[in-house]
């Protein structure tokens, strides 16, 4: 008997305390008789106003890339070190998300299912640089420095080489 008078008095109370929510009531709308030659009244709604964000306000246009502020960088000593601590988990070896694989010059260059992840030349244009300084990559862990990310950028505007 206690197991099914628990759950009713708890189903109870959810249902009286949802019954006593006031809501707004709904505009009417006034009935005219078929003799009645006045116009009918239209009800009127009073709208709150509601500004919504627009996507451009929300999302930036255009990432400010600098461009390139050192020597040469080199892939092999310099940019993979920051791919293999960063972006491997997800895009390497046997995990390849989005069918990004970053474990080598060659299969980074590859690019993903979306078409091309660097642009040799454009950091500005690569979606690699673009994911990462809006800190939307990496998705898990420690986010890359700006430092690390002004390596990867200055590679790319040197043409992103295998060196």
């Amino acid at each position: 008997m206690k197991k099914i008078l628990v759950p009713t008095l708890l189903i109870a109370i959810i249902i009286s305390a949802c019954a006593t929510a006031t809501e707004t009531p709904l505009p009417t709308v006034e009935v005219v008789s078929p003799t009645d030659t006045s116009a009918p009244l239209e009800a009127t709604a009073t709208a709150t106003e509601t500004t919504v964000p627009t996507l451009e306000a929300v999302l930036p246009t255009e990432t400010s890339i600098p461009q390139n502020t050192s020597s040469n960088v080199s892939f092999a000593n310099q940019v993979l070190p920051v791919l293999q601590t960063y972006c491997v988990e997800c895009h390497g070896g046997i995990r390849t998300r989005e069918g990004l694989n970053m474990t080598s010059y060659d299969a980074l260059m590859a690019g993903s299912f979306n078409g091309a992840v660097v642009i040799p030349g454009s950091a500005n244009d690569s979606l690699t640089v673009q994911l990462i300084a809006a800190g939307e990559m990496p998705e898990r862990g420690p986010a890359v420095s700006s430092a690390e990310l002004q390596l990867i950028i200055d590679w790319i505007n040197q043409g992103a080489q295998n060196n």
